[in-house]
């Protein structure tokens, strides 16, 4: 499948606050003149952030599949595929934004959050807002009663 990221959206239908799209659209902008992202894989314009989308590729083979975030419920489910090529994190830090501004937005990723994410955390705790990963590992133990003969879960 490839090194992807995946968000799943139950914040409704409602549009993006205000502070978010600023925060985006200031994101998209910096990693627009840096030369790392465009619209879209063919679309060279600047990416597309309203309170509804935000949609953005990497640039030429520095890109792999387009990032689009939209608030419609259809689009609940999502995820980008970023290969960990350059724009992987802006797509993180967009993740991160969406986040903190949507209740009901959960994100996962197949990248360690205290690795491959390190940077994105520590860049919104300072930019954005207090971030945190959980990152415990848990176990589903089966409860053994050898004198009884009972193995559960």
């Amino acid at each position: 499948m490839g090194y992807t990221h995946y968000l799943t959206d139950f914040g409704g239908d409602k549009d993006l606050p205000a502070e978010a799209v600023t925060q985006i659209k200031q994101v998209t902008d910096e990693a627009f003149l840096q030369g790392l992202i465009q619209r879209d894989w063919d679309d060279v314009r600047a990416p597309l952030v309203t309170p509804r989308e935000v949609r953005f590729s990497g640039v030429g083979e520095q890109g792999h599949q387009t990032f689009r975030y939209t608030t419609a419920r259809r689009d609940a489910l999502g995820f980008c595929k970023t290969e960990r090529k350059p724009y992987d994190a802006t797509v993180m830090r967009m993740l991160l934004i969406l986040g903190y501004h949507r209740e009901g937005l959960e994100i996962s990723s197949d990248g360690e959050f205290h690795v491959e994410w390190a940077e994105a955390l520590a860049w919104c705790n300072r930019e954005i807002g207090p971030a945190y990963a959980k990152t415990n590992l848990d176990y589903l133990r089966p409860i053994h009663a050898p004198a009884l003969g009972i193995l559960d879960f």
